[in-house]
């Protein structure tokens, strides 16, 4: 739901529909006419006894936030994020994606360039990679994404020309 909230809000952007007065009105009406049969369904049932014309725009996103994104236990985000290792077929690109989405749950803060440093090298597949990784003494994850990615390309470079074609 916060997904098609944002994307939501850049078609406001776009079409110059401002939070004030009748385009209020208007951009209520234009977020329920695009929500999905089922999610307005939803939407409904989580309003009764209230009719969701009666709600403020603010009041239904939180009756959509509150039911389609429960709140997340810190710890067990963590727990998921720092158990996670590069899969055998995917690529270094997909890997970090994959670890930057689950960091957004994880409440890092300062610390999710390190953190999310630390579990890139620490789950690499790639044991060379990973020593030469750990070698670096001032190392980044600006840094290292760019060398695993690099070394990556010429592990299946290499792999190709070795191959009978």
């Amino acid at each position: 739901i916060e997904d098609f909230r944002e994307r939501f809000d850049f078609y406001c952007v776009a079409n110059k529909i401002k939070n004030e007065g009748d385009n209020l009105r208007r951009k209520k009406a234009l977020f329920i006419t695009m929500l999905g049969h089922s999610t307005f369904s939803k939407l409904k049932v989580l309003a009764s006894p209230m009719s969701i014309s009666d709600l403020s725009m603010e009041a239904i996103m939180e009756l959509l936030v509150g039911h389609y994104k429960p709140q997340t236990i810190e710890i067990a985000e963590r727990f998921k994020f720092f158990k996670r290792m590069q899969k055998p077929s995917e690529p270094v690109v997909e890997f970090m994606s994959e670890l930057r989405k689950l960091a957004k749950s994880c409440n890092f803060g300062e610390y999710l360039k390190t953190a999310l440093r630390d579990q890139f090298v620490c789950g690499l597949k790639d044991a060379k990679c990973q020593q030469e990784l750990l070698s670096i003494a001032d190392l980044t994850v600006e840094v290292a994404q760019p060398k695993a990615q690099a070394a990556e390309v010429i592990a299946l470079e290499t792999r190709s020309m070795k191959e009978p074609g």
